[in-house]
């Protein structure tokens, strides 16, 4: 009988960076290595009431892609997301 592969959790933080009232915005997450980030970017901005493309996510100063993975990114347990509010011109 083979063994399942066992998932690979890894928890990370998202926190937002400048928020308006001063106080820092932090959401965790739990999820597997091959979990595209598309997910957690539209999880954060819904939890925020905004819309996904108002935020710029960075891991290590580099954006983070949608189609990246805690594996691509080479995340480990306790890693941060920086949010940074985009700047409307108009």
């Amino acid at each position: 009988m083979e063994d399942k592969k066992e998932k690979k959790y890894i928890k990370i933080i998202v926190e937002l960076a400048r928020n308006p009232e001063g106080d820092p915005v932090l959401a965790h997450y739990r999820i597997t290595e091959n979990v595209k980030m598309k997910r957690v970017k539209d999880d954060f901005a819904e939890k925020m009431n905004e819309s996904v493309r108002l935020y710029r996510f960075l891991y290590y100063g580099s954006f983070v892609a949608d189609d990246a993975t805690a594996k691509t990114l080479k995340m480990e347990d306790g890693d941060w997301i920086e949010v940074f509010e985009t700047l409307e011109s108009g």
